[in-house]
C-alpha cells in the first residue's frame, strides 16, 4: 500500500498563517489522518499540536506534536482539556477528531463514530469568525 497527501497552494492558503485555529476533522485511516494533517498545517505553521490517544506518547518522535488524551475510556479529563486550552490560548493551532477514534466499516460504508460536542466551544472560543473543517 502506498499513501500520499497532496496539497494545492490553495489548500494551504485556508489555514490562517497566526492565530488560533482549531481544526476539524475525520478520521477513516487511523494513525495517517493525523500524520497528514501534522505535514499540511505544519508546512504553514510550526505552533501544531494533534489530540491524540496517549498510546500514541510511546512514539518519542511524537511528543512535541500532540496532546496527549485517555480516549478509551470515553472522558477527556480536565487537565488535558485545559492543555487543549493552553495550546489555542498561546495563539496555536489544535487538530481535533471528535469522534475521538477512527472510523469504523460498516453496511454503509467507512463512518465516523458520534462526535462528541466539546469541540465546539473551543473552536468558537478560538475562531469566532467560524470553525474551518478539514476537507
Amino acid at each position: 500500500m502506498t499513501y500520499g497527501c497532496e496539497l494545492t497552494e490553495r489548500d494551504l492558503e485556508q489555514i490562517p498563517s497566526h492565530g488560533p485555529v482549531v481544526v476539524v476533522a475525520n478520521h477513516p485511516i487511523g494513525t495517517l489522518d493525523g500524520l497528514a494533517l501534522l505535514h499540511a498545517v505544519g508546512s504553514v505553521r510550526s505552533d501544531v499540536k494533534v489530540v491524540a490517544n496517549r498510546l500514541l506518547s510511546q512514539v518519542k518522535s511524537l511528543n512535541t506534536l500532540m496532546l496527549p488524551v485517555d480516549n478509551m475510556g470515553n472522558r477527556t479529563r480536565r487537565s488535558q482539556v485545559a492543555l487543549m486550552q493552553e495550546q489555542l490560548e498561546n495563539q496555536g493551532v489544535l487538530i481535533v477528531f471528535p469522534a475521538g477514534e477512527v472510523s469504523r466499516l460498516s453496511a454503509k460504508g467507512i463512518r465516523d463514530g458520534r462526535w462528541h460536542p466539546g469541540f465546539l466551544r473551543m473552536a468558537a472560543c478560538a475562531d469566532p469568525a467560524g470553525t474551518r473543517p478539514a476537507a
